[in-house]
């Protein structure tokens, strides 16, 4: 029977997603975003509610941890050897992580499960978020694992998909934050692209 169940708001759905991690499933994976027309793709691993991925910020590498235990995201700057911490909700992060932001947008807003289906032959429950009567988001749970595993945005048609999942656990210093990296109140300015081509071009010092 095709039926939706609406819940209206918050306790119950925070509820919902954030014990569903709790199944402590772990697996690698392959993390696939569409962005205006635009798609990368980047390693992904997840272990009992903290996860792993790779971005770029300006050009700059970056590897981000997030751990839903302890509620905290941790942006790392490998060439820098530094990170920042910030809290899984602040709006940086919600900003720029997509699992976060369903996370969060699923606990103020209307959801609906709308039926079971498989992605990546993965049995998923379908949730569609709307605000105000209108859709805005839908994500795909899978149900082995409690995490979403595609995620589309309805008002732009942004996509991001985990496939290639790999159900074997990952290391688990890759969750950790490497010695020899300190914590930095915010992120440094990156060099604008020209920089070692005005540094090429100078001049060596005259010897004194």
């Amino acid at each position: 029977m095709n039926q939706r169940i609406v819940w209206r708001v918050g306790l119950f759905i925070l509820l919902l997603i954030n014990t569903t991690t709790g199944l402590a499933a772990s697996f690698s994976a392959k993390m696939v975003q569409t962005k205006s027309g635009e798609t990368q793709s980047v390693p992904f691993y997840f272990d009992d509610g903290r996860y792993r991925y790779e971005a770029k910020q300006d050009g700059r590498p970056l590897i981000i941890l997030v751990d839903r235990n302890s509620k905290k995201t941790r942006i790392l700057v490998p060439d820098e050897k530094l990170y920042l911490e910030i809290g899984n909700d602040d709006m940086e992060s919600l900003m720029n992580n997509p699992y976060e932001a369903i996370r969060v947008m699923a606990g103020t807003n209307d959801v609906s499960v709308a039926g079971t289906e498989r992605v990546q032959d993965v049995a998923c429950d379908r949730q569609e978020i709307s605000v105000n009567g209108k859709p805005v988001m839908t994500a795909w749970i899978a149900k082995s694992y409690g995490f979403p595993i595609k995620i589309r945005n309805e008002h732009n048609g942004d996509l991001v998909e985990l496939v290639e999942i790999d159900p074997r656990n990952p290391d688990p210093t890759l969750f950790q934050v490497p010695a020899g990296f300190r914590l930095a109140e915010k992120m440094p300015v990156a060099p604008p692209a020209w920089a070692d081509d005005v540094a090429e071009d100078e001049p060596d010092a005259a010897p004194r």
